[in-house]
């Protein structure tokens, strides 16, 4: 087959738990899925309408997973990976456009809360991060050497 070859995208979603379990929201996403592949389903529709082939677009990967359980069941995050063979704006797009509308009509729009970036964790502002003076600094390295000192 000529032709360029798609760029294949894996993309990670994280969001901090919203009514719905990882289990329901990956229901919703396998059924849509499912529907790209229809021809003149809603789904398919979408895709076109966000300009993309729904065909393409029912090839992609989706898992929903809940990550690491916090101190507080509330407090774990829904992780979501897409890969995709049609780079990051359809990865994006596939998400946005087709399956996180479906979830929230579906589940309802508690499903999942509040989108978090890829670097804080969740909840980062309920955490303190505690940094030592100077003087407990140097206070422990001299416990240290002393320690070190009386082994040699």
């Amino acid at each position: 087959m000529g032709g360029l070859m798609a760029q294949k995208t894996d993309m990670e979603l994280r969001y901090e738990r919203g009514d719905a379990s990882a289990d329901q929201i990956q229901e919703v996403v396998d059924e849509v899925l499912r529907e790209l592949a229809v021809p003149g389903s809603e789904a398919a529709q979408e895709a076109h309408a966000a300009g993309f082939d729904p065909g393409q677009l029912a090839s992609a990967q989706v898992t929903v997973r809940e990550g690491a359980q916090g101190v507080e069941p509330f407090l774990t995050a829904v992780l979501i990976g897409i890969v995709v063979s049609l780079g990051s704006k359809a990865a994006e797009a596939l998400w946005d456009e087709i399956l996180w509308p479906r979830i929230r009509r579906r589940l309802g729009t508690a499903a999942l809360k509040d989108k978090q970036s890829d670097q804080d964790p969740p909840h980062a502002q309920n955490l303190s991060l505690q940094v030592p003076s100077a003087t407990d600094v140097a206070e422990h390295a001299g416990a240290r050497r002393d320690l070190l000192r009386g082994q040699g």
